[in-house]
């Protein structure tokens, strides 16, 4: 039956149970009923905000077209929508449809994670660089969530926050960079090179959030991946193995555009007489170099307040474990496989 009042509350939602129950849609039978229609609907609209391959083409066309400010708020915020999405309306709202698709999801977050890596190696462009990187961060956000452990869930949400404060500072050194050049050519390595003798602060930052962004030991994209992996290793362990070389694929592209964009010879000759670092982009760059840090060295800092959200998001999954039932939907004919063992 439907709800007796239609309420959009999160939590007068998650205290209704949705039908399981298999139905018939255009002749063809709907295993999980409303469930699994109501869980796949919410999960494309997510996932297509979050850039999950394959519904990411618009996301790296995205970041390179749009202007500087553009493309900072479509990649540290509105991205992140997809995950948020996810965790508070997802998943704990239709846990039997979300315990059946889980598997096959990993699979396809795992594919989207490989090819953004691939794919960041044709990159030229600084920004769509950015946007591979966050097709990449949105199937490790993925992993995480549907992985089946608190732990992945605590790194999904730390890779957002370490993924939103790197992303935002990238495009504003692209934006100081841009003010420092003519043609304002400042994020494809066909029009940079040597640009650390002119402005070595500037330059330094860069190569900090960039090294931020791949999971460097000691940035909270770093606890985040690690935390994710782990998770996945508890559910499937090919998929956590194959999430992995997101690591090295991410390092190789990102430290490739450094080598070319940043060092080497300076062959851009008409440069305008701005000098490094100025008093306002200290005050701006400072406290995201300050707060990326402190993401990775004290990771707590971010998730003890979100921690009870996360329990509440956890409960439907822990409830189906302690009835006894396994994380799977009943197929039809097929009764009894799918029991618990002792």
């Amino acid at each position: 039956s439907g709800l007796e009042v239609a309420s959009a509350d999160l939590d007068v939602l998650a205290g209704h149970n949705f039908s399981a129950e298999p139905i018939m849609l255009l002749g063809i039978e709907v295993i999980g009923g409303r469930q699994t229609l109501l869980f796949l609907a919410f999960f494309l609209a997510f996932a297509i905000y979050l850039g999950l391959w394959p519904l990411h083409t618009w996301l790296p066309d995205a970041l390179a077209e749009a202007p500087q400010a553009g493309g900072l708020v479509i990649a540290a915020l509105v991205t992140k929508i997809g995950g948020y999405g996810l965790l508070r309306i997802a998943l704990p709202l239709f846990p039997q449809a979300e315990a059946f698709w889980a598997p096959i999801i990993l699979w396809i977050a795992v594919a989207g994670v490989l090819w953004a890596g691939l794919a960041a190696f044709s990159a030229t462009d600084l920004r769509r660089l950015l946007g591979y990187g966050t097709v990449a961060l949105g199937g490790l956000v993925v992993i995480g969530v549907f992985s089946g452990g608190v732990q992945g869930i605590d790194g999904a949400v730390i890779l957002m926050l370490s993924h939103a404060m790197s992303l935002a500072a990238l495009f504003i050194v692209l934006s100081a960079l841009q003010d420092r050049l003519e043609d304002g050519q400042a994020a494809d390595t066909a029009h940079l090179g040597g640009l650390v003798v002119r402005w070595p602060a500037l330059t330094a930052l860069m190569v900090a959030f960039l090294l931020a962004l791949i999971g460097l030991p000691g940035s909270g994209a770093f606890i985040g991946t690690f935390l994710v992996l782990l998770s996945a290793v508890q559910a499937q362990l090919w998929v956590a193995v194959l999430a992995g070389l997101t690591l090295i694929l991410s390092a190789g592209a990102a430290l490739g555009y450094a080598r070319h964009a940043l060092f080497g010879d300076m062959i851009r000759e008409g440069v305008k007489s701005l000098g490094d670092l100025n008093l306002r982009e200290r005050a701006i760059f400072v406290p995201l170099l300050v707060a990326s840090l402190g993401l990775g060295l004290m990771p707590s800092l971010a998730l003890e307040p979100v921690a009870p959200t996360i329990d509440e998001t956890m409960a439907p999954r822990e409830d189906l474990r302690s009835a006894g039932e396994t994380l799977r939907l009943e197929v039809p004919g097929a009764e009894g496989q799918g029991a618990s063992e002792d």
